[in-house]
């Protein structure tokens, strides 16, 4: 596990550009393919630790190998994910391992960045057989590539595999989500279970910081704060945006 100071103010932020916005943050997830190195470092020299977004379990079609694709009994792809059109991959299979080993991971440190959040890992829950595969890259990442800044996005049934290996953990809607242009609160069981999984977090993450990511519109600032506060009664450090991850906001009080 690296040393990762407890960051004050995170961003997760799909979009381009931003470099003066971003700037005041603590901590960024960007898409890596949107940065240049002298971005990058520019943000790092402004004290804005910079992670990589990096996709272990799904990818758009159009790129994605036929051998990297999870397959069902009959060696047939399953089907796409619904709500993102991305189809799903197989962990398990040496030619994605290396795939991201040798060339995904590479390109990304080639840009500056200091770590990667490590997303899609919740795929292992609908194909429990893909889970050893999962944990496998993971750990195969943190060996190869030592001293940078691991975090994943939820994955809770692989978090005692992967615990040692990450810096800091990410819940994302915890308080409130986004589907088919619409947002709104967790209730009823929904709205327990995450209350729970935050209480395991928090039992088991040690001094690792913990992340809420949630969704509202940019103009539902009733959303907002009831995702902020939320977040801030159970420890976690707070930011929401839009469901596409493309909306950042310009001032600490509309985070």
């Amino acid at each position: 596990m690296t040393l990762l100071h407890r960051p004050a103010s995170f961003a997760c932020y799909y979009g381009a550009g931003r470099l003066d916005e971003l700037a005041s943050y603590d901590l960024a997830i960007l898409q890596p393919g949107h940065y240049t190195r002298p971005e990058i470092q520019r943000l790092q020299r402004a004290g804005c630790l910079c992670l990589a977004y990096l996709s272990l379990g799904e990818l758009p079609e159009q790129e994605a190998a036929p051998q990297w694709r999870l397959v069902d009994q009959q060696g047939r792809p399953v089907a796409p994910n619904p709500q993102w059109g991305t189809v799903y991959l197989d962990c398990r299979r040496p030619a994605w391992q290396d795939e991201v080993v040798q060339h995904r991971v590479p390109a990304i440190l080639e840009r500056g960045f200091a770590g990667l959040f490590l997303d899609t890992i919740d795929m292992q829950e609908l194909y429990p057989d893909t889970r050893p595969g999962v944990a496998q890259l993971a750990q195969r990442l943190h060996a190869c590539f030592p001293g940078l800044v691991f975090m994943a996005n939820r994955g809770f049934s692989l978090l005692p595999q992967l615990m040692p290996m990450l810096d800091a953990l990410l819940f994302e809607a915890f308080t409130s989500h986004g589907q088919d242009g619409s947002y709104a609160a967790w209730t009823g069981s929904d709205l327990q279970w995450t209350a729970t999984m935050a209480e395991t977090l928090r039992r088991t993450s040690g001094d690792r910081p913990i992340l809420a990511l949630d969704y509202a519109p940019p103009e539902d600032e009733a959303l907002r704060r009831l995702a902020r506060e939320r977040a801030a009664a159970h420890g976690f450090l707070s930011f929401v945006t839009t469901r596409y991850l493309d909306w950042l906001p310009t001032t600490t009080a509309s985070r």
